[in-house]
């Protein structure tokens, strides 16, 4: 992993320590093809992240992954081209809202 990376890694999912810590990220820039691969990389595996497709952008999608889950589930993601954003903090209580997750 690139020091570039890495930082992204770090912003993204900055409880590393925590192997049950959700983490939640936005994906854009990909295709319907990408996320419908995406979608069948994850039921051949054995990682349970929960996609949620956005309704405006198509083929970008908000994740919910356990840490312990993050680096098979970026490894799944690198090759279909997407771009990996943080959520602002302002948002995350409407992501939590959006998995249904109360904290």
């Amino acid at each position: 992993m690139s020091d570039e990376e890495r930082k992204l890694y770090d912003i993204l999912f900055p409880n590393d320590n925590n192997h049950y810590h959700v983490n939640y990220a936005y994906f854009s820039g990909g295709s319907m093809r990408a996320l419908s691969i995406l979608k069948s990389k994850i039921k051949k595996s054995y990682i349970e992240p929960i996609i949620v497709e956005d309704e405006v952008n198509e083929g970008s999608f908000f994740a919910r992954v356990l840490q312990k889950d993050v680096d098979l589930f970026l490894a799944m993601v690198e090759p279909l081209k997407y771009n990996q954003l943080k959520i602002p903090n302002r948002y995350m209580s409407k992501i939590k809202v959006l998995f249904e997750d109360s904290n």
